[in-house]
């Protein structure tokens, strides 16, 4: 599957999603675009697959340090692989995937907030916010550049991660 994934995403990097087909992705990989099928069973499936490859991120089931540390620094990686492949952002942004990378990417980094006392709700909530900035920021810094300072996305997620950390020490305290 991986394969499949690594051509699809090369032809996505070169020629833009509008080059990605079963037959494009074939041909790239020397077989039949029938073959394909018996692995995925929609182009959804494949740009699913396309998105989980180019998003994967270190297990963090059991984060080292700081739950605030580790969100950073998985976010600051998905961010990374955004921008390096914008495609990837936008596609994202404009189809309904529903993959097996969505909740398992969703489920790490609400790992990473349950334990520090967040509940299931806020965690989602909060992951979702952090997302969202994430993929905008991305999109943006893949089509202008990164703004007025090359620490602009970073400054910014620690802004959001700082008043994640004061929510949860609010609630703890009161």
């Amino acid at each position: 599957m991986a394969e499949i994934a690594d051509a699809a995403l090369t032809l996505l990097d070169g020629e833009g999603l509008d080059a990605v087909s079963f037959r494009r992705v074939a041909a790239e990989l020397g077989v039949s675009h029938m073959t394909l099928y018996s692995y995925l069973d929609s182009k959804e499936a494949l740009l699913d697959v396309m998105v989980g490859r180019a998003l994967e991120v270190p297990e963090l089931t059991h984060p080292q340090g700081d739950w605030a540390q580790s969100l950073r620094e998985v976010l600051v990686e998905i961010h990374d692989a955004l921008v390096a492949r914008p495609g990837i952002a936008q596609l994202i942004i404009t189809t309904s995937l529903d993959g097996p990378w969505v909740i398992a990417v969703r489920d790490r980094l609400v790992g990473l907030l349950r334990p520090a006392g967040f509940t299931r709700a806020q965690s989602v909530d909060a992951i979702s916010v952090l997302v969202n900035y994430v993929l905008g920021t991305a999109l943006v810094e893949a089509s202008r550049g990164s703004g007025a300072s090359p620490r602009a996305f970073t400054t910014g997620l620690d802004l959001l991660i700082d008043g994640l950390r004061r929510r949860v020490e609010d609630s703890a305290s009161g």
